[in-house]
């Protein structure tokens, strides 16, 4: 969750699709009786609707169904009645017609209203409108006008999850090809911008060194073996740069530390308050810490009703900025050893830099210890 809130910025995808998650267990679990209140939808037509609205079809002027009113003289149901049965029913007034269908049209209104507040989760599904469906949210999701409105005509009508069949095929392929891939990427980086960017500078200026000293040597009397001590800086300048690319520092990957991440200073805070004990408190060992502020945020935003997951106001982003470079770039902390999956994968870029770096510096090392000696100068 750190990575959406944090990084990506768009957290209101995994928070909805958790949600529809859930909700579409528990809606399984509801009863027959009370699931039948809200049927599946389809969005091939509002005639599915049909399912709610059966019972209170049978009347003119249903909001349900388009029936054309009765003009005046006319028979109701005379185009399915035999001409000698239509001429012996009676004409009502046009009065007594118009009152009839008014009364009919505000009693099915209010029954359609009823069966919708009834239905299976409405309150729930109420909350979940305001928070990610209606412009303006604080946790709104990128829909366009078109699928906004289609998405709220169906849940107007049912409660089922496939009302938001439209938002969860859209939030689905956003989570599945685009957050897990970067998110992977972004979990195997051990290091933040600023210690990254160091490094990276670190391992050109190596390479650059490697240069200057193959050139200088190549153009000097000495002899041509002189030449592979440029092999040296370029090994570690191309191994660096390789690594650097993912975002990993070999040396803190090998003493099992990472860089901390901005949004980490108030837990280090915190930590560091609680292990030093005030006046008149001992520490209590065993006992189970609390969670800092910062995580009890964290936790917060992963529920599905809440804030906003925008972080611009947080206290750590001025707190970050003010912060002294060398402390961005030396402030380390331990890495999660439980997850060998990406110590795994770790190990296997630094493996790959390795090779990489090995066959480049091969390669010019043999191709500036070929060419001749300059002798230029001694």
């Amino acid at each position: 969750m750190d990575y959406t809130i944090y990084v990506s910025h768009d957290a209101e995808n995994l928070q909805f699709y958790l949600w529809i998650l859930d909700y579409t267990k528990r809606f399984e679990e509801v009863a027959a009786r009370d699931k039948i209140l809200s049927p599946e939808w389809e969005a091939e037509g509002a005639h599915r609707l049909s399912i709610i609205a059966r019972p209170y079809e049978r009347s003119r002027g249903s909001v349900f169904v388009n029936e054309k009113p009765f003009l005046e003289g006319s028979v109701p149901f005379a185009a399915s009645t035999p001409d000698r049965l239509s001429q012996t029913l009676p004409r009502p007034s046009f009065a007594k017609m118009r009152q009839a269908s008014t009364t009919d049209m505000a009693a099915h209104a209010d029954l359609k209203r009823q069966s919708f507040d009834v239905q299976p989760f409405r309150s729930e599904i109420a909350r979940i409108v305001s928070h990610y469906i209606d412009p303006g949210s604080p946790r709104e999701l990128n829909l366009s006008h078109k699928d906004r409105v289609a998405v709220l005509h169906a849940i107007k009508h049912t409660t089922h999850p496939s009302a938001f069949a439209l938002v969860r095929g859209m939030v689905d392929p956003i989570l599945r090809g685009h957050s897990h891939p970067n998110f992977i990427c972004w979990s195997i980086r051990n290091g933040n911008k600023p210690r990254v960017l160091f490094l990276r500078c670190c391992c050109a200026t190596l390479i650059v060194l490697g240069f200057l000293t193959a050139i200088l040597l190549t153009l000097s009397h000495l002899s041509r073996y002189w030449r592979l001590f440029a092999a040296l800086p370029w090994l570690i300048g191309f191994c660096g740069v390789i690594t650097t690319h993912r975002g990993l520092c070999v040396l803190d990957h090998c003493r099992g530390k990472r860089s901390i991440h901005p949004w980490e200073l108030d837990d280090e805070d915190s930590k560091a308050a609680s292990a030093t004990p005030t006046d008149g408190e001992a520490a209590l060992e065993g006992s189970e810490s609390l969670p800092t502020h910062s995580e009890a945020m964290r936790v917060s935003k992963m529920e599905p009703f809440g804030q906003s997951s925008r972080c611009e106001n947080e206290a750590w982003v001025q707190r970050w900025r003010q912060r002294p470079t060398l402390r961005k770039l030396f402030h380390q902390m331990p890495a999660d050893a439980a997850d060998r999956g990406m110590q795994l994968i770790r190990d296997q870029i630094v493996v790959q830099s390795i090779a990489w770096g090995t066959l480049t510096t091969t390669i010019l090392t043999v191709v500036f210890t070929l060419l001749p000696v300059g002798k230029f100068y001694q």
